[in-house]
């Protein structure tokens, strides 16, 4: 069956004050505040610029501990920030008042986002869940609620990606607010979030020139497997082999039988074909079943292989 892949790491946590009023420019996202520093972002750390910007705007503000870089980001904090921009876009100043009584800090900004995605079930059914940590995808999701067309105009062709089929997942990649985990493009939606991937991502929806050019590069056993070339599959003995190593000899092995195999066909030896490919690699390697590490134990030979083909057909039709 021909398979066509279609294709974050943001989010942010925000403090509880009132965001000043917007400044007058052209930037989408003016800045507002001058920028303190923090002690816990060091200089010269890779997201340093991008915690900056997103304090400047108020997109993203510290906590009375500091940026907090490497802690994960809640639903509530990150439809907060979602919130925030919508509002500063439709020209107000991001400050979304609290609903009357309202038990959390959060209700007025999920409430104003609610109102954003009533037909959207995925978005609604985030905001149930505030206390939650939320997904890679997840905020995603939140974002591609709040920002219109215009804010994230494309500057990639990008049509495919080796982990995700999610149109709104495209739309950041093509805007450059995304790269993916590797250079293949791995998206790993389900993953968690930490304030300062959030802030990278934030800032470069604020600001345009930050926005990267990215093309994933196509490899279609990496796409089928869905694991990056240096993931560990076999390791002991003092032997350790990846990914790439594997699935080239399983390939090679594959493609050497007859067109409409079957992988439950016996051999002339008695064994399957698929015995026969996974043995055969196992050799070629140097490894054994009982050295395969849990990303092994998990991988399915014949979806892999269903999907190479698929993918390659589809790539050279």
């Amino acid at each position: 069956m021909r398979r066509k892949l279609a294709a974050i790491c943001l989010a942010a946590a925000l403090t509880l004050s009132a965001l000043p009023a917007s400044a007058a420019g052209t930037e989408r996202f003016p800045s507002v505040n001058e920028y303190p520093g923090y002690a816990d972002v060091p200089a010269g750390i890779w997201y340093g610029d991008n915690a900056k910007i997103c304090y400047e705007t108020g997109l993203i503000m510290g906590t009375d501990r500091g940026f907090e870089p490497d802690r994960v980001v809640q639903i509530s904090e990150a439809a907060a920030i979602a919130a925030r921009m919508h509002h500063i876009l439709s020209g107000g100043d991001g400050a979304i008042p609290n609903l009357p009584g309202a038990a959390n800090w959060y209700d007025g900004q999920l409430a104003y986002l609610r109102s954003l995605a009533s037909g959207d079930s995925v978005v609604l059914s985030l905001l149930a869940q505030p206390e939650r940590e939320i997904t890679r995808l997840g905020f995603l999701r939140l974002l591609a609620a709040a920002l219109p067309e215009e804010a994230l105009s494309p500057i990639n062709t990008i049509s495919a990606l080796p982990d995700s089929a999610d149109s709104h997942v495209l739309r950041f990649y093509n805007a450059g607010i995304l790269t993916g985990v590797s250079q293949y493009g791995f998206f790993r939606g389900s993953g968690t979030l930490s304030r300062a991937e959030a802030a990278a991502m934030v800032s470069r929806v604020a600001r345009e020139d930050l926005r990267q050019a990215f093309s994933p590069t196509f490899d279609a056993a990496v796409w089928a497997s869905g694991m990056t070339p240096d993931t560990v599959l076999f390791q002991g003995g003092g032997k350790t082999v990846t990914a790439k190593a594997y699935l080239i000899e399983v390939v090679a092995l594959a493609g050497g039988l007859k067109a409409d195999f079957n992988w439950n066909d016996l051999r002339e030896d008695g064994r399957t074909q698929m015995d026969y490919v996974k043995e055969t690699a196992f050799s070629n390697l140097g490894v054994s079943a009982g050295m395969g590490t849990l990303h092994y134990q998990g991988f399915d030979l014949q979806v892999f292989y269903s999907r190479y083909l698929d993918l390659t057909e589809t790539v050279m039709a």
